[in-house]
């Protein structure tokens, strides 16, 4: 018999089976059951199959596994046996490790499930009780089942052919497997339209989404590169302004792959307007420079060099009657503004730029250090390389090259190497020197030290400045030459008593393109700072606040060479509908009278008045004429006007004027007519501080000492025609000065509050809250104007400079007099 649980033949008196050790309970089971390979359709309709003698509860076993099948309940259905169909099993073999743990009848043949036998040669007519099984259930047994016998039933040679077919299905990868570890590449932009601003850095690579393919492997290109070009790692440069093209980037080792977007740039007035914004957003601050940053080291030292003279004795003006020297003077000068990163000091950079080959040789560093300036010049040749370096301190800023009196350290260089390092103090030299040719070439005077005979401590110390030095003057040439340059709008809004004006609304207007482009508030001084790039350009300010007469100021105009230009106090009078008388007096700034006390008067002299400062060109509001005493009286709507002033053999004048309560008598100055190459220099103020005084420092005489070549009180003419004609001590001027002969070198102008100097009260604001007001003529008429600092404590104003007959803004103030004492003289 066969063990129904492991299919095992066992002997017919067995109990337990002799291969798995199961209890053989039964005897009947025949040893080859006709078992069908496959169940026909008509066998069994829907999902019934003949009926079984299995037990209740029982559970089918996978044929190939002997994994347990869950149990199904078969519910019982009763069939007549006229309905059930006739089946012919095929002769199939039943292995003997297969036994199917059901009973099946023989239905076909009336067999009696249990003996196998028949009656009266057919099955008994009575209700049939067959298993329903789900057909899922039928499926998997019988496919099963199927694949077991196919299995078997292989020769040996179908059963290798099978392995190997197999064996092929697994290695080659599936269609879900072959998508999965494919390398898929891709370009993107993140935005398909870009706008960009001139001098604004645009990375086309950031806006760039890429799968799978390098930064190396990228080629950019740009469909117009004379407007916008691109170069190998995105970045652009724009060129010109409101122009539109393509950039597009191709993978490299694939060009099937690419990206393309579209770049505008802005207008050239949507590109200042958002210079503007983003130069006066809250926050913003100045570039930065680490002048000690270590970048650079000397070059290998050689005993045998020495320092080039040709460089610093062409560029500096050492004698003003040699047409060799000084040519400095002819130079362009561009001024720039950084913050000191060690220090976080303020500095301000003069770029001396030689205009025939735009090359910079010179650039002067003034830090503010307090109540000092630090100023350094550095020179440098036509290749880049440092030649000549002059360090010292001072308390202002006056004209001076390294003339070896005065106090400070030199360093001389040559193919960066430190050749002399020489110090001054108090007018005392001592020279360190790298070797002997540089010692015999003379110009040393006091002690000289050869580098070879100091001691270690010494040679140190000389190694460390040589290293410092070469540091300071690269990273200077560096980083200011690459600096943006930009320029600061300052000024102060009073009401009509002279009281600061916060909040009120300040708009900055370009004359160039015919629009507002920024707006911003005076802060609780009623001060407004206003930046933008230092270029050449036209301005205008509205001036605005509820229930005050709006102002505009006009005409202001910016350059390279301004860094921090102050404008004319801008005064709001109340809108109560009000008018006022005033009286104008008409004056020469020159000359005074002979039958009456004061400066000549200007008879018949015509007068025109227009709304707003320094308005020259708008709609006239008013015209007059001045009698025979220069006197000429208009009635004003509260407000602030430009009055202009014209006389046969005068320079036209224009002078700012406040119509309000309590003025009614109001001076103006004007000068005679100049001649070529002549400069007048008029400055005026109200009653306090009292005496106010004008210095101008020439270039004649230098070498000789300071008091030789400064026209003041103290030194009212010399012998190359430059005068103080007018010197006013009791208030409001005029003090006026005249250069008869301009020259090539270099001039500066500069006004002091005596009346603090002299008690050395150099806190003083008096001068600041003085409307002092210095006017510049020469042929063309009036030139510039230029307006003190409002609520700046200090005693000295720095107002300009003249440098190959062009006149530079300079407006520094100075709260420091030291042992300069022609600012405090005796009168």
């Amino acid at each position: 018999m066969f063990c129904s649980k492991c299919g095992t033949k066992n002997s017919d008196n067995s109990k337990f089976c002799a291969a798995c050790g199961a209890r053989i309970e039964s005897n009947h089971v025949r040893e080859q059951q006709p078992v069908p390979d496959i169940i026909p359709e008509a066998v069994v309709p829907e999902t019934a199959i003949p009926e079984t003698a299995a037990p209740e509860g029982a559970t089918l076993e996978a044929a190939t596994s002997g994994t347990a099948i869950p149990e199904i309940p078969l519910p019982e259905i009763a069939i007549p046996e006229d309905t059930l169909p006739e089946v012919k099993l095929p002769e199939t073999i039943i292995p003997e490790a297969f036994t199917p743990n059901m009973k099946t009848a023989d239905i076909s043949n009336g067999y009696n499930s249990g003996s196998g036998e028949k009656v009266n040669g057919k099955q008994p007519a009575r209700k049939k009780k067959i298993w329903i099984i789900p057909t899922a259930v039928v499926l998997v047994v019988a496919l099963v089942g199927a694949g077991y016998f196919w299995g078997v039933n292989k020769t040996p040679k179908e059963e290798a052919d099978a392995l190997k077919q197999q064996e092929a299905v697994t290695a080659a990868p599936s269609v879900e497997a072959a998508v999965t570890n494919e390398i898929v590449q891709e370009l993107k932009f993140t935005q398909d339209k870009l706008k960009v601003n001139a001098g604004e850095e645009s990375d086309m690579y950031a806006l760039l989404s890429s799968s799978n393919i390098e930064k190396g492997d990228l080629i950019w290109s740009s469909s117009n590169t004379e407007a916008i070009s691109v170069d190998k790692n995105g970045k652009l440069t724009v060129n010109q302004m409101g122009v539109t093209v393509t950039i597009k980037v191709t993978c490299n080792s694939n060009n099937k792959i690419s990206a393309i977007c579209e770049v505008t740039s802005a207008s050239e007035k949507d590109s200042l307007t958002a210079q503007l914004l983003a130069l006066n957003a809250p926050g913003a601050k100045l570039e930065s420079i680490d002048i000690t940053k270590d970048n650079y080291s000397p070059a290998e030292r050689n005993k045998s060099y020495k320092w080039d003279t040709a460089l610093f004795y062409t560029l500096e003006e050492i004698s003003p009657d040699n047409a060799e020297d000084g040519l400095i003077n002819s130079y362009d000068i561009e001024k720039k503004q950084l913050v000191n990163d060690g220090t976080g000091n303020k500095m301000e950079y003069e770029i001396y730029r030689n205009p025939a080959n735009n090359i910079v040789n010179k650039i002067v560093s003034i830090e503010y250090l307090g109540d000092y300036l630090k100023i350094s010049d550095y020179y440098f040749d036509d290749n880049g390389k440092v030649n000549f370096i002059f360090v010292r301190k001072d308390i202002n800023y006056i004209p001076a090259y390294a003339n070896p009196t005065i106090d400070g350290e030199r360093f001389y260089f040559n193919k960066d190497v430190l050749v002399k390092w020489r110090t001054v103090k108090e007018g005392k030299q001592t020279n360190y020197i790298i070797g002997g040719n540089e010692k015999e070439r003379g110009g040393n005077a006091g002690k000289v030290y050869l580098y070879d005979d100091l001691a270690e401590k010494k040679q140190k110390a000389y190694d460390k400045k040589e290293k410092e030095m070469i540091n300071a003057a690269y990273n200077t040439y560096q980083v200011v030459l690459a600096a943006k340059g930009i320029s600061n709008i300052i000024g102060y809004v009073n009401d009509e008593y002279g009281n600061p004006m916060a909040g009120a609304k300040v708009k900055l207007y370009s004359v160039e393109y015919g629009d507002y482009l920024l707006e911003l508030e005076t802060d609780g001084n009623g001060m407004y700072s206003i930046v933008v790039p230092s270029k050449d350009a036209e301005y205008n300010i509205l001036v605005e606040l509820n229930g005050y007469v709006a102002t505009t100021l006009y005409g202001i105009r910016m350059d390279k060479q301004s860094v921090g230009v102050y404008q004319e106090n801008i005064y709001l009078v109340h809108a109560n509908g009000s008018s006022y008388d005033i009286e104008l007096v008409l004056t020469d700034a020159l000359n005074r009278a002979d039958d009456y006390d004061g400066m000549l008067r200007l008879d018949n002299a015509g007068v025109q008045v227009r709304p707003g400062i320094n308005n020259k060109t708008g709609s006239v509001y008013l015209s007059a004429e001045a009698d025979q005493n220069g006197q000429v009286y208009v009635n004003l709507k509260e407000g602030t006007y430009t009055v202009e002033i014209n006389k046969t053999g005068y320079a036209t004048t224009y002078y700012t004027i406040v119509a309000k309560e309590g003025i009614n008598n109001i001076q103006i100055n004007t000068s005679p007519l100049l001649n070529e190459d002549e400069i007048r220099i008029v400055l005026t103020w109200s009653d306090n501080p009292k005496d106010l005084d004008s210095h101008l420092f020439t270039p004649y005489d230098s070498t000789s000492g300071d008091s030789t070549y400064h026209i003041w009180f103290g030194n009212k003419a010399d012998f190359n025609g430059n005068n103080l004609d007018v010197d006013d001590t009791d208030g409001y001027g005029p003090e006026t000065m005249t250069i008869n002969h301009l020259g090539n070198g270099l001039y500066k102008y500069y006004v002091a509050d005596y009346s603090d100097c002299s008690i050395k009260n150099t806190s003083s604001t008096a001068m600041s809250f003085s409307d002092a007001r210095v006017s510049v003529y020469t042929k063309d008429g009036l030139v510039q104007s230029y307006y003190v600092p409002n609520n700046k404590e200090g005693v000295i104003w720095e107002l300009f400079e003249i440098r190959n007959k062009r006149i530079i803004p300079i407006q520094r103030y100075y709260n420091n007099i030291d042992d300069k004492t022609w600012w405090n003289n005796e009168k």
